[in-house]
């Protein structure tokens, strides 16, 4: 295997390790927000059926799950993006040479 194909292999590799290091931080986040939601409506919410959160609460978790899909969303494109680059960078230079 080339050189340029090693480290094109070791970006893309670095590159994936990074989206899934972001994507366990978004769950994290996720988790945390969850618990203290649920610790929020455990107060607030006395009385209320289960499922049955503030309205305010309900529309701000989707909100954030929204957001973070389309963190996740561009954050794919971009290493698409670059995977695209780095093919045509290699194709130009296998071209040229």
């Amino acid at each position: 295997m080339p050189d340029c194909a090693k480290s094109d292999e070791m970006r893309l590799r670095e590159q994936i390790s990074a989206l899934k290091a972001a994507w366990a931080v978004a769950q994290r986040a996720m988790v945390e927000v969850e618990e203290v939601n649920g610790e929020e409506e455990e107060v607030e919410g006395q009385g209320r059926g289960r499922g049955q959160g503030h309205p305010r609460q309900d529309q701000a978790r989707l909100e954030e799950a929204v957001l973070v899909q389309e963190l996740m969303a561009a954050k794919e494109e971009k290493a698409d993006l670059k995977a695209q680059v780095r093919n045509l960078r290699h194709v130009v230079l296998h071209v040229l040479h």
